[in-house]
């Protein structure tokens, strides 16, 4: 999952830079736009397990946040 992850960014940014150059600005922007919030998502997501999986299974909820996340 991690390997498919770092060969995932240069592949689609290289195929917004290869858009119309009066294109290339907006994509830049929507690319990156998508990747914050994506990263906003997902702290809240870690958030909400560490929260719900806290003393299940004899594990505090940063390892299952740790067991989930990888």
């Amino acid at each position: 999952m991690v390997v498919s992850r770092s060969n995932s960014y240069p592949w689609e940014y290289s195929h917004v830079a290869r858009s119309k150059p009066s294109e290339i600005a907006k994509r830049a922007a929507i690319f990156t736009a998508v990747g914050q919030v994506g990263s906003m998502c997902a702290g809240l997501m870690m958030t909400a397990m560490h929260q719900t999986m806290e003393g299940k299974g004899g594990l505090k909820g940063w390892q299952w946040v740790f067991i989930i996340g990888t």
